[in-house]
């Protein structure tokens, strides 16, 4: 539940390993909701109640996409706090369904947005051409933030049934680079390196992504 104050406890540990560590940045995942609508625990119930009587043009979505975003402005200044050369990245997922590009309003430096899904069947290029678009507009209600268009890649493993030639992995890649996008975010990279031709389509199409920067 992005509500559950323990969360920013787990997360000043996490900040601060990293840190130590000496990473440059960190990358937050996995905030939002299973059912990638809403939360059914107790204190969400209570708290939407009290959201919804408080004005009678609320709703329960902008109740469920404010615990999203206060969530994320809450990582975002505790990081900021403690590390202030780290850079805050994430990925945004789960999906939030009433509000699917909602990254244009999340309190990160770098957004990752998933503009190629991972299983199969692949999203088409079409829709991978739409989604990072979407991704890289310039209309992000936190100035500071860069959108990040996330390509997926799973191949080895359980997930072989899923993998993707050379070919789509550069067609892929090409869409963000032409897109203009100003960063790219590639998962997963143990996937990448166990798969020869897998690790050459990605290398080779990201230096040209590299030289048209």
């Amino acid at each position: 539940c992005p509500g559950d104050d323990g969360i920013i406890a787990n997360a000043e540990k996490d900040i601060l390993k990293a840190k130590d560590a000496g990473y440059t940045g960190i990358c937050w995942d996995f905030i939002g909701y299973r059912n990638y609508q809403s939360c059914d625990c107790e204190e969400c119930k209570k708290k939407l109640d009290a959201f919804l009587s408080a004005d009678s043009s609320h709703d329960m979505n902008a109740f469920y996409r404010m615990q999203i975003l206060s969530l994320y402005s809450k990582l975002y200044g505790l990081s900021k706090k403690l590390a202030p050369e780290m850079l805050v990245i994430c990925h945004c997922h789960p999906v939030f369904l009433p509000d699917p590009f909602l990254e244009h309003k999340v309190m990160v430096d770098y957004c990752g947005m998933t503009v190629s899904w991972f299983f199969r069947p692949h999203w088409g290029l079409d829709k991978v051409r739409k989604y990072t678009e979407e991704t890289v507009s310039d209309r992000n209600s936190f100035n500071n933030s860069i959108g990040m268009p996330m390509i997926g890649i799973y191949n080895s493993g359980t997930m072989s049934s899923h993998a993707k030639d050379a070919k789509r992995i550069s067609e892929e890649i090409e869409i963000v680079a032409k897109s203009g996008a100003r960063a790219v975010m590639i998962c997963e990279l143990g996937d990448i390196l166990s798969n020869p031709e897998t690790s050459r389509a990605v290398k080779d199409s990201l230096e040209q992504f590299r030289e048209r920067k």
